[in-house]
């Protein structure tokens, strides 16, 4: 039984089978191969930067004051009371 147990995948991968244009697959393919680029991890690196996104587009604004104009104070002017002579 423990014979079996090693060989269990341990770096938790997944494979996943994704319909793609053949030509973008090919053209893409071809890049990666001729600069020795992984194009599984370029595929799993774009789709953590677009969870990133989604994450980012998910998070609720922090909320906002509304906006007030300026508060002037007004004081009252000797002739706006009646005993405004006398102030």
């Amino acid at each position: 039984m423990h014979g079996i147990e090693s060989h269990k995948n341990k770096t938790n991968m997944a494979l996943k089978t994704f319909n793609i244009d053949h030509d973008v697959h090919k053209e893409f393919a071809d890049h990666c191969k001729a600069h020795g680029i992984s194009m599984s991890k370029r595929i799993e690196n774009f789709i953590k930067l677009e969870l990133q996104n989604l994450k980012q587009e998910q998070k609720p604004a922090a909320p906002s004051l509304p906006e007030h104009p300026p508060t002037t104070l007004s004081l009252p002017q000797p002739d706006d009371h009646p005993l405004g002579k006398y102030c």
